[in-house]
């Protein structure tokens, strides 16, 4: 799993860079405004509940993958640097 772990992490750095060749601006978050974004989107779990074409077990099982990494990214700042460091 790190081994994928550390390929993800270098492809999305690799995607960035060739988005970045093409153009494109990246702007840093302000972690102050993360809440409010949440909230907002958390607001719209109903209505997505509400459509034909959202499976909601689906939905319920993503959502709880995220609370599960949102979690233990918490915990830490940067998990993959510390599986790096185990290794």
């Amino acid at each position: 799993m790190r081994t994928m772990d550390q390929q993800a992490r270098q492809d999305d750095l690799e995607a960035q860079a060739a988005l970045e060749q093409a153009g494109l601006e990246f702007v840093p978050v302000n972690p102050e405004h993360v809440p409010g974004w949440r909230r907002t989107i958390e607001g719209l779990y109903p209505e997505l509940r509400q459509r034909s074409d959202i499976d909601t077990v689906l939905l319920d099982e993503l959502l709880a993958l995220l609370d599960e990494y949102r979690a233990g990214a918490e915990a830490s700042t940067d998990p993959l640097t510390e599986n790096q460091a185990a290794e």
